[in-house]
């Protein structure tokens, strides 16, 4: 998404028009790894840490005055106040970005206001402008951008900066409409928040102003809606964190009427782009040759693309939502999500193989806006004929499967027959499995032999391939060494695995290491089951999640998954086992399942721990997470017993 940013992201977002901005191939690997490291925050201590805003909004003030479907004026005045030294610090430079081909901007006034009451006027020679936006990697760059950049002088703590801009549509960036949001950042105080938005009535304009007090009147034909909300403290970030769009005050106004409008008006910019060349058909006929099912000729097809075309955004005026010519994809071999979409339809289309675009958002909000304004950041494939959802972008995830970041969502699928609503595939507990075996031998000076074992399915053979993918051959042991290290322990020893085969959603690694640590202090202590070579996700503690707050402000991220540890630990005999845990389980019908059995056989401990978690979807509510924690809160009490020894 494309917005005009003149505080940090997700302050403010005040979009007259919107970017498709796509993830990428080299987005959905880092996604993996980032999933690995949020179970492993979620397997930490919850603590409610108090808020330490560095900045306030004294006062945020907008008015959209929309002159038709494809025009709109908006004022925006922002007073917001230094608190602390990195408040002054993060407000002494604002930077804005402009589409000079869709929108007009003016700043009308910026200025420093002194704490002792004096204004100091920014000048101009504080005032820069650069034009276009240039990239590297994946990022988008913007040629028609520019990027507007104000220093305010002599900003100290409890000083504010104030200014004004306005900002006014030459052209929509679909076809038929415009809409613009507004949104409150919860985790900034705010003293005072005001919008206005004014349209003809005969526009019809669509207005939604959830959790904001509104007024709305009619006048001489002109239609008025007026929103208040403040004084506001800062509420603290919660850990995987969805659905935040619930919980956050928004002006949201469209001139669609409906979602499905908006999914049109797209749909029909891409299908008007699509282009059957000579080309084309000799590339599809070439790619489906000798294969008689659509399945196999998609994949075919869809393999070719997410292979030869690399993922580069480079947009011009309305590219935001408009692909490049199928030719030029072509013969660059690159473009962004809506380019690898283009091509892939065109090369269906050849191959006589339905498809349709998927509007989506990658971010952590599994809802839809209750307005039609463009909550997605990019597109993806639906195939009706097969009822198969496809990203092209996604290299690394097999054909017929999606990637964290485009499952279990809402999206607006252009259809021939019209935009529908729909959502695509959640993970079930049976496809995304991990299973991981430990044998731990252990002297009686506290050195241990350890050898583990881990096999995983789904979304967690994707983070286990990212991972090892990350070590370089040669680094083998170093790497063991490292991560042996990030434990407290020192060692040594050695992975093997098969090579990673990215189209195959299965991955599996054996590993053997020598600690000389392992116990700190022999005569006895206490040690959990569930130790693991590796700090990354492959426990039940890591996969579990964090529930030890009583409560949740916001919705939280719970990917349905089934995590299986077996382990065994010889002792010499030197130690004597004073306490084995005993027995578990606990259940939440058609939610959350969790075993865990013990032997003992002399100086022998075996056993098991199970942990799957069955719901439909990703997201537990706020009401699921207050229901259900106390059960977790149990299920996490008992993974943190031990064994009990001593000499």
């Amino acid at each position: 998404m494309l917005n005009h940013k003149w505080m940090r992201a997700g302050v403010v977002s005040l979009a007259v028009s919107l970017v498709v901005g796509c993830t990428s191939q080299g987005h959905v690997q880092s996604s993996t790894a980032r999933q690995s490291a949020n179970a492993a925050s979620q397997g930490s201590k919850a603590k409610e840490l108090e808020v330490v805003s560095h900045i306030q909004f004294i006062e945020l003030r907008g008015h959209s005055q929309f002159l038709s479907a494809e025009r709109v004026t908006q004022e925006v005045t922002a007073v917001i106040q230094a608190l602390t030294p990195q408040g002054a610090q993060a407000l002494v430079k604002r930077v804005v970005s402009v589409n000079n081909q869709l929108e007009d901007f003016a700043l009308l006034n910026a200025e420093t206001r002194k704490a002792d009451g004096r204004r100091l006027p920014v000048d101009e020679q504080n005032i820069s402008r650069q034009r276009g936006v240039v990239s590297t990697g994946t990022a988008i760059s913007w040629q028609d951008f520019d990027l507007i950049q104000v220093n305010f002088p002599d900003l100290q703590v409890g000083d504010q900066i104030a200014f004004t801009t306005r900002t006014t549509t030459k052209q929509a960036a679909l076809p038929g409409g415009l809409w613009t949001q507004a949104s409150v950042e919860p985790t900034q105080p705010i003293q005072h928040f005001a919008w206005t938005i004014e349209a003809p009535q005969s526009l019809h304009l669509h207005v939604e102003t959830p959790l904001l007090n509104t007024q709305h009147s009619v006048s001489n034909g002109q239609e008025r809606w007026s929103t208040e909300y403040g004084p506001s403290t800062a509420i603290p970030a919660e850990p995987n964190w969805a659905n935040t769009s619930k919980r956050v005050p928004r002006v949201l106004a469209s001139t669609y009427p409906r979602l499905e409008d908006l999914g049109d008006a797209f749909a029909r910019v891409m299908r008007d782009k699509m282009s059957p060349t000579p080309e084309v058909q000799a590339l599809a006929q070439k790619l489906t040759q000798g294969l008689n099912s659509d399945h196999d000729k998609a994949r075919a097809i869809t393999d070719w693309v997410r292979s030869h075309i690399k993922y580069v955004a480079v947009f011009l005026g309305t590219g935001g939502f408009v692909p490049h010519d199928v030719a030029s994809i072509l013969i660059n071999g690159y473009g962004d999500c809506k380019d690898h979409t283009l091509l892939l339809h065109s090369l269906l289309a050849a191959a006589n193989i339905e498809a349709a675009p998927a509007l989506i958002s990658t971010g952590s909000d599994y809802v839809l806006p209750p307005a039609a304004i463009s909550a997605f950041n990019h597109v993806i494939t639906y195939l009706p004929g097969l009822k198969l959802f496809v990203d092209s972008t996604a290299r690394d995830i097999p054909f017929g499967a999606l990637p964290f970041e485009d499952s279990d969502k809402p999206v607006l699928v252009g259809l021939k027959s019209g935009t529908q609503r729909m959502h695509t595939p959640a993970f079930t507990a049976e496809q995304n499995r991990l299973v991981v075996n430990t044998h731990w031998t252990i002297d009686a000076d506290g050195r241990a032999q350890v050898t583990m074992k881990a096999q995983g399915w789904g979304q967690s053979a994707t983070a286990m391939q990212d991972r090892l993918q990350d070590i370089p051959p040669a680094a083998n042991a170093i790497a063991v060494s490292k991560i042996l290290g990030q434990a407290g322990w020192q060692g040594r020893g050695f992975l093997r695995y098969d090579p990673i085969q990215r189209q195959q959603q299965t991955q599996a690694f054996d590993a053997e290491a020598t600690i000389t640590n392992l116990l700190p202090d022999p005569s006895g202590g206490q040690l959990n089951p569930s130790l693991q070579m590796t700090q990354d996700a492959l426990s039940i503690v890591r996969n579990m999640g964090d529930f030890q707050t009583p409560s949740r402000r916001f919705d939280k991220l719970c990917t349905p998954k089934s995590v299986r540890e077996t382990f065994t630990f010889q002792f010499d005999p030197k130690y004597k086992l004073v306490k084995v845990p005993q027995d578990f389980q606990r259940d939440i019908p058609g939610r959350m399942h969790f075993e865990a059995h013990y032997e003992q056989q002399g100086n022998t401990i075996t056993g098991w721990r199970a942990f799957v978690r069955t719901q439909a979807h990703h997201v537990c509510t706020t009401e699921d997470y207050e229901r259900e924690a106390p059960v977790y809160r149990e299920v996490a009490q008992h993974l943190r017993t031990g064994l009990l020894f001593t000499q």
